[in-house]
């Protein structure tokens, strides 16, 4: 990977391109690389880290387990939101990266109203939940959602009913800790959507229906209350509105 990667990735993750690119950062990391802080390409491998959504810990039998939850904080420490996968040859879920789980999963929420079900996939590397509202939401209250998701959420993806005077709903995609809200109009009155409907991903065991409704709700009751008032955004680049 070029020295320089960091810089060319962030042109592309700017809001002001996110119309008309889809980037997810997924960055591989070396156990022993990553462990070692004289070797050669330490400090650019920690560089890469800072900008990454996914960070891929690759090599994982190659270090104790002392070492490794030492190289995970210190990931932690430097990648702010992003979600870390661990793993050795380099193994990961095709799920986790392409859109073909999501879109399968999304596909039984609508037709099946599958909201309270949980579904375990690829020799139970990782989980779906699903989260379904029918309140309206605020751009604000949707990206507190977004940045108070569990670490063990990967992904998640769906349709958000939104509170514009246009009608317009929101096309939701969270890769990390990157979220992408796409606007759609509605062909007519009658195909506008009246709930959200999202599916997520993650780590088995880490969540449930209930506690990832939990997050959606208080952020919801916060916008309500609060408004902006004492909201920090952590990261502008973390939630982008993209206007079809």
């Amino acid at each position: 990977m070029p020295a320089d990667s960091p810089s060319t990735a962030e042109t592309f993750i700017n809001p002001s391109v996110q119309s008309f690119v889809d980037v997810r950062i997924i960055v591989v990391l070396d156990a022993m690389l990553g462990f070692d802080v004289e070797a050669e390409y330490h400090a650019v491998a920690m560089d890469h880290i800072r900008i990454a959504d996914l960070v891929v810990i690759n090599k994982t039998d190659l270090v104790t387990p002392q070492q490794l939850s030492d190289l995970k904080q210190k990931v932690e420490s430097i990648a702010g939101l992003s979600r870390i996968w661990e793993t050795s040859f380099g193994e990961v879920p095709l799920g986790l990266i392409f859109d073909d789980l999501p879109n399968h999963a999304m596909a039984g929420v609508q037709s099946a109203h599958a909201g309270e079900h949980e579904h375990q996939h690829h020799d139970n590397e990782f989980t779906t939940w699903t989260y379904c509202s029918e309140a309206r939401w605020s751009f604000s209250a949707l990206q507190r959602a977004v940045e108070a998701l569990p670490r063990d959420i990967y992904r998640a993806k769906g349709i958000v009913r939104l509170d514009l005077e246009t009608g317009d709903y929101g096309i939701l995609q969270v890769t990390g800790k990157r979220a992408w809200l796409k606007l759609s109009e509605p062909e007519s009155p009658e195909t506008v959507p009246v709930s959200t409907e999202l599916v997520l991903i993650g780590k088995p065991g880490t969540n449930t229906n209930k506690s990832i409704g939990m997050v959606f709700e208080q952020a919801l009751e916060d916008a309500r209350s609060q408004g902006s008032e004492g909201y920090v955004v952590k990261d502008l680049r973390a939630f982008n509105v993209v206007f079809a």
